[in-house]
């Protein structure tokens, strides 16, 4: 049991500290593309691919150590990255026409709402053999 809970924490620190910074850089971008004038939608989008490209890589290898075939951690890492894109972009889009908050506000409350999901569906679907390891 506790040798299970520190695998855990192993995987939630490191994709802590990986989503951290990733997700820094992803929101500076965020803020220049809306500070170019480029619609939020899109600075959603293009936000979005960049950072899926980075935490694949970095949560494949260092998060989760995973070892199974690219193409399958890769399809579901897609996957899952997508239901959450229209999860957050949905959210983003209600919070700045429904409730009226500035979309620099919305991009960072919908991030921090689907954080702990994203989590748990990278360590129960994109890379559940390697629970059971390190």
């Amino acid at each position: 049991m506790i040798a299970e809970f520190g695998v855990l924490w192993g995987k939630v620190w490191r994709f802590f500290v990986s989503g951290v910074l990733g997700n820094v850089l992803g929101y500076c971008l965020y803020l220049l593309l809306l500070y170019w004038s480029a619609p939020y939608p899109l600075a959603v989008t293009i936000c979005y691919a960049l950072g899926m490209l980075w935490g694949y890589l970095v949560n494949k290898y260092w998060s989760w150590q995973d070892e199974s075939p690219i193409l399958k951690s890769a399809t579901l890492y897609i996957l899952v990255y997508g239901l959450v894109y229209f999860c957050h972009m949905g959210f983003v889009i209600y919070l700045v026409q429904i409730l009226r908050i500035k979309p620099e506000w919305a991009g960072l409350i919908s991030f921090l709402c689907l954080v702990f999901p994203l989590f748990f569906l990278m360590d129960k679907i994109v890379y559940p053999a390697s629970r059971r390891r390190r």
